[in-house]
């Protein structure tokens, strides 16, 4: 029994030490800045936008690797109806799950850059009440974005800088590109 419980400690130990390089962690902090500030839909004008999300993902592999995240995403907007010509606050909280491949090249001591390619999962879980009559019948609660990024981890710094292509409009009501197609900053903490 006491060598089934050494054994089982070796493995554990060489396990940890292996899967260091291979399993690596991390949280994030990022702005998303739309690329087309159109109007939202034939009844609605945005009249300011900040979107950022916070989140944490995990890196599979060496120089060929996959990475899997959970990101919470809030969109603040400043909203005008114009049928009623009256205006209000507005906030979107989504959860975007991405799956994204990603080439590393090492240079340096503890330096990589990054290209990554992959799709992600958004979906709302949360419209703020507002004085406009704005719901959940006017968004595609389900999307899905095509995404392109590039980076660079120095140490356990990580920056990212990435595109985001949505499968939807955010409107269910028109194909405005407003949330279409975003420019996706990001500044991570890499464990």
């Amino acid at each position: 029994m006491k060598k089934l419980i050494i054994l089982g400690f070796i493995f554990i130990g060489f396990y940890t030490v292996s899967a260091q390089r291979l399993v690596r962690f991390g949280v994030n902090f990022g702005f998303d800045i739309p690329i087309h500030q159109k109007q939202f839909s034939p009844n609605f004008d945005i009249t300011q936008s900040l979107n950022f999300e916070v989140g944490a993902f995990t890196r599979i592999g060496e120089t060929f690797y996959g990475q899997v995240g959970i990101y919470y995403n809030i969109n603040k907007l400043q909203t005008n109806n114009i049928l009623i010509d009256s205006s209000s606050a507005v906030e979107l909280g989504q959860l975007n799950v991405p799956l994204l491949f990603v080439y590393g090249y090492e240079f340096g001591k503890r330096k990589m850059l990054r290209a990554s390619v992959g799709v992600q999962y958004r979906g709302l879980v949360r419209l703020s009440e507002n004085k406009i009559g704005f719901n959940k019948e006017h968004v595609n609660v389900h999307n899905a974005d095509i995404m392109l990024g590039i980076g660079i981890d120095i140490g356990n710094i990580s920056i990212d800088a990435s595109y985001r292509k949505a499968v939807k409009p955010l409107s269910t009501y028109s194909a405005s590109k407003y949330y279409q197609d975003m420019i996706c900053l990001s500044l991570g903490v890499v464990i």
